[in-house]
Order: structure tokens, then C-alpha cells, then sequence
């Protein structure tokens, strides 16, 4: 599946209601990626939360997303915006009870 354009506040309910969970993020400079950062999830969360509440922010942050198996979603920001500098990419699992068909209707619907 080619990778689609999602929202912040759609992740932030994805996560928020427990259907979907970080298990890797990484963090890389544009201009140097070879250097990649690791990114603790619960700080990802938190920095999620962030841009959620700060609404005038939340849609800077460019996301997109790809479904990459039965239960496995990338998600990434800032690749395609010129004014952020660094790229937040996330492997995502979905929770059990909960289907990837469940996370594409909460994308396209924009709530959960």
C-alpha cells in the first residue's frame, strides 16, 4: 500500500483510545540522515499530545501513514514540509481487539 496523508488530532485519537501503539520511533536530520535517533515512545506520545492541544501547530507536522502488514502501521512527519528540518518516522502495532481496517476507517473518518 502506497503511504496517505493523515492529522495529528487522528493520531492522537488512534493512540488516545488504544488502538494503536508505538513500538519503534527514530528521528533524523534532513540534511544528515545517516544519523538517526532513536526516540522514546512515551516521549513520542507526549510529543504528539503537544501538537494535538497546540491546534495552530498540529498541521505543520505533515503526516503520513502506510499499512505494512496484518497489524503493522508506519507513520511519519516531516518529510514532505520544507520548514521542518528534522523527520519523525514510527512503527506502530495495532492493539489487540482492533483491526488495521478498523485504523483505515478512524483515518478516514478523522476520529475514533
Amino acid at each position: 500500500m502506497s503511504k496517505r496523508r493523515t492529522t495529528t488530532p487522528t493520531i492522537n485519537n488512534l493512540i488516545t483510545n488504544g488502538i494503536i501503539r508505538p513500538v519503534k520511533v527514530e528521528s533524523f536530520d534532513k540534511e544528515h540522515s545517516s544519523a538517526i535517533s532513536p526516540v522514546d515512545p512515551d516521549s513520542f506520545i507526549e510529543y504528539i499530545q503537544f501538537l494535538n492541544e497546540a491546534s495552530y501547530l498540529s498541521d505543520a507536522a505533515d503526516w503520513q501513514y502506510e499499512i505494512r502488514g496484518e497489524n503493522v502501521i508506519t507513520v511519519a512527519a516531516g518529510r514532505l514540509n520544507p520548514y521542518m528540518s528534522r523527520v519523525t518516522m514510527g512503527r506502530f502495532l495495532v492493539c489487540d481487539g482492533h483491526s488495521v481496517k478498523e485504523v483505515e476507517n478512524v483515518i478516514l473518518e478523522g476520529k475514533a
